[in-house]
């Protein structure tokens, strides 16, 4: 069963250029995870992220970047396929970004 979920709309104090830098490039997400507090082997480039956490492996990708946008990113080697889609659009108030995430996981419990 596939299910959909779309977070609340926010307004982050940074523009969408700036957001869509720190969010398409995988090895920002490796280096904020804090290595004191989580027990992780994390590898990274660019397009990957792939973690193994206490036996359990999790990967994401990035599928496609609409520059300043959109950012999608879907699983692999994931026991939950799922795909994330990061919405950034220039707000009205300059330096700030109207921001928001649709996700659809396929959530099969058999």
């Amino acid at each position: 069963m596939t299910a959909h979920y779309t977070s609340k709309h926010g307004q982050v104090a940074k523009r969408p250029e700036e957001l869509f830098m720190a969010f398409t490039d995988m090895r920002n997400f490796a280096q904020m995870v804090p290595q004191d507090k989580v027990k992780a082997e994390i590898t990274a480039d660019y397009d990957n992220l792939t973690a193994t956490v206490q036996g359990f492996r999790i990967g994401v990708r990035v599928d496609e970047r609409q520059p300043y946008r959109l950012i999608r990113i879907g699983s692999s080697e994931s026991p939950v396929e799922f795909v994330a889609v990061l919405h950034l659009l220039s707000a009205q108030i300059p330096a700030r970004t109207d921001f928001w995430i649709d996700l659809d996981a396929n959530l099969n419990l058999d």
